[in-house]
């Protein structure tokens, strides 16, 4: 399964023009290391040059822009209103060097001198919402609607502050509001798809990425999501479409590159996956993501040391990230080294305390161990946790195997099949823990049903085989056991009326493919 990061789009106001006239407040900043030549030149010119500075406080460039926007508040020239807008526009510059503290603290100034500038409140929310204050931001950008109910680029930005806390329900009603007001919004239909995304609602996210791009042809990041959306669905072609044509629009991206490397993952062609995360990582190589993505490549291809390298890598890259402490657990438990893997999936635990299948990985560490009182503890709390995960049931059905509970392994191995019918070892495990109670004929019946689910399951004609040996029908027993080494040549030598082990579920259920969030400067 993918599980989506950070879907959230950052809207830029833009800059509103400045207005010339006569104050005498002043206010200043000292100056950054990047604008202190600039700052110098305005001041030796800032009574002649008044027009200058004002050019260059509402230009492009930022350094040019704090230097004139400070000469001219430190003119003392100006009325209350034009002398806000100095102070926004310089906040805008400090916005976008990146500076927000610098920022918010014009934008208070701005507010103080004109307490209805709309687009100071909005700028400052945004300012805090790139400090990830998404509480301070929505107070922000609620006074702005206070003051103009008809800005769809605050209820955008609002929108964007609500889906940042989870609150997608909220978040798309100022996002519907967004598009009453500009219905040719494109950055309003892709942030609502996100949020629809979000909430796992993968078809209603791609009607919104669709608009998107009817809207802006040439927007990476709508193609790029709604390729997620499609990879969401299984639609792992449709998917891979709409990620080259996200990264021939925007051949540096990233996001879009990792996500069309899990799309061919998912079709199993792993080498064209780990080509992907190899360009990804080219790309970024701080990417943590793309190396956890290329690991689990790897893995499937059973390299395992290759895979442990690259989470290692993502580890390092990202010292909390529990499904990659898991997923290395993993690997080192395909290695036999279970004492390695237990360290992984206690830390994995010790990250995220409600990490379910880190609990169960870890029973199963347990299990292998012999301890089987502590395995059962692990799987009981991952049914506490997943009161509907039939792979936990079914290995502590065969912890209690073990320890000589047949009774209460059955009942384990009831609910299991109960969630999932047609798992075929749970049939088999069944199978066995009702053969230990000396009930043949159940046993059979188990095995039956495991084979009809899996005909290639060596172990089941090979325990019915048994079965029908200690019944005293031996041709029929035969029968089973020239089946068993037809399809299993490596079957140990035979116990005699023993049934082979009960099996335990080890595959890796939390190999899920992570991928950047998809982000930009979005206009509306």
């Amino acid at each position: 399964m993918k599980k989506p990061f950070g879907l959230l789009l950052v809207v830029a106001l833009s800059l509103p023009i400045l207005a010339s006239s006569a104050h005498t407040s002043t206010q200043s900043h000292p100056a950054t290391p990047g604008t202190a030549a600039a700052l110098r030149q305005a001041n030796e010119t800032a009574g002649q040059n008044n027009s200058e500075n004002r050019a260059r406080c509402q230009g492009d460039d930022p350094d040019l822009g704090i230097a004139g926007c400070t000469a001219l508040i430190q003119s003392g020239q100006g009325e209350t209103e034009y002398l806000a807008k100095v102070f926004f526009n310089r906040g805008h510059a400090y916005h976008e060097k990146g500076q927000h503290d610098r920022a918010i603290q014009d934008y208070n100034q701005a507010i103080r001198l004109n307490p209805n500038y709309v687009a100071a409140f909005s700028n400052r929310g945004r300012a805090f919402a790139e400090e990830g204050q998404s509480d301070r931001a929505i107070q922000d950008y609620d006074q702005a609607i206070r003051l103009d109910q008809n800005s769809a680029v605050v209820f955008n930005q609002r929108g964007l502050a609500y889906a940042t806390k989870g609150q997608c329900d909220r978040a798309i009603q100022d996002y519907d509001q967004a598009i009453r007001l500009n219905p040719n919004s494109a950055a309003a239909f892709y942030n609502r798809g996100n949020a629809y995304y979000a909430k796992g609602q993968h078809d209603h996210a791609i009607q919104e990425y669709d608009q998107a791009i009817r809207l802006d042809p040439n927007s990476a990041f709508a193609f790029a999501n709604r390729g997620m959306a499609y990879a969401a669905k299984g639609q792992h072609d449709r998917a891979i479409q709409d990620y080259d044509q996200a990264i021939r629009l925007n051949p540096n991206a990233g996001g879009a590159v990792n996500g069309r490397g899990n799309a061919y993952a998912a079709k199993g062609q792993h080498d064209r996956a780990i080509q992907d995360f190899d360009l990804a990582i080219r790309l970024n190589p701080n990417d943590g993501d793309a190396f956890y993505n290329r690991g689990l490549a790897y893995a499937d291809k059973g390299q395992h040391d290759r895979a442990i390298q690259d989470y290692d890598e993502a580890i390092r890259l990202h010292p909390n990230f529990a499904v990659a402490f898991n997923n290395r657990g993993n690997a080192y438990k395909a290695k036999d080294q279970y004492e390695r893997a237990m360290q992984d999936y206690d830390q994995a635990i010790r990250l995220n305390p409600n990490y379910v299948v880190a609990f169960y990985n870890r029973g199963i560490g347990y299990a292998h161990k012999g301890q089987q009182d502590r395995a059962i503890q692990d799987y009981d709390q991952a049914i506490r946790l997943n009161p509907n995960y039939a792979a936990a049931f079914d290995n502590r059905g065969t912890a209690y195997v073990d320890k000589g509970q047949h009774d209460r392994a059955i009942q384990d191995y009831d609910e299991a099949i109960r969630l999932n019918p047609n798992y075929a070892v749970t049939y088999y495990n069944r199978g066995n823990a009702y053969y230990e109670k000396g009930q043949r004929d159940h046993a059979i019946e188990d095995y039956d049903q495991a084979i009809r689910l899996d005909p290639n399951l060596a172990e089941a004609f090979y325990n019915r085989g048994i079965a029908y040996k200690a019944k005293g029908q031996y041709d029929r027993a035969i029968q089973d056991y020239d089946e068993a080494i037809a399809l299993y040549r490596n079957v140990p030598e035979i116990v005699a009326h023993e049934p082979t082990k009960s099996a335990s579920r080890n595959e890796c259920p939390t190999c899920q493919k992570r991928q950047n969030p998809l982000r930009k400067q979005a206009q509306t």
